[in-house]
């Protein structure tokens, strides 16, 4: 619940940035990405369709972009993304002038695998499948990896296969 409680928060804070009216009164037309069809991305298509922007005077359009929405942002193709926190931070490690707004320190991903594999050590010579490199998916893999005492790279290989419906389709 609390996940869900901190993504709602996230969701407050984005809306009540972007609360802005212009002075005509016309709908500010604004291009917003999500990475990824979890709950916590998919408030921002939820909020669209619920009209939440609309009220604030925004005419907001979501482009679902798979791991590259920091490239997204930095083409100027979108004003504000919903990413994970690893694509955001090491853009702005690397100089990228970006602001980010929010965040949560608690990862809301879950290890899925094919039904032969009964514990985390049947992981060992298998893959891993993630979006892209340098994404919340890979930084995931490598945590729930190592809290299991297995080590990326040396005891699963990972791979990129894109979007969660490529990875899911590839189990």
């Amino acid at each position: 619940m609390k996940y869900l409680g901190r993504s709602l928060a996230l969701f407050l804070t984005l809306f009540l940035v972007f609360s802005v009216e212009n002075s005509i009164g016309e709908l500010i037309p604004v291009k917003a990405s999500y990475g990824s069809l979890g709950l916590t991305q998919a408030i921002l298509p939820i909020g669209k369709e619920a009209g939440a922007f609309k009220e604030s005077g925004l005419n907001v359009e979501t482009v679902y972009i798979a791991g590259r929405s920091v490239s997204a942002l930095i083409g100027g193709d979108v004003q504000f993304s919903m990413m994970g926190g690893p694509p955001a931070v090491l853009a702005r490690l690397a100089g990228v002038d970006l602001v980010i707004l929010g965040g949560k320190n608690t990862l809301g991903q879950i290890l899925v695998s094919s039904p032969s594999i009964k514990d985390p050590k049947d992981l060992v010579g298998k893959r891993g499948g993630i979006s892209r490199f340098g994404t919340l998916s890979e930084y995931s893999l490598r945590v729930a990896l190592k809290k299991n005492g297995l080590e990326a790279d040396r005891d699963v290989t990972i791979i990129q296969i894109g979007d969660t419906a490529a990875r899911l389709g590839g189990l």
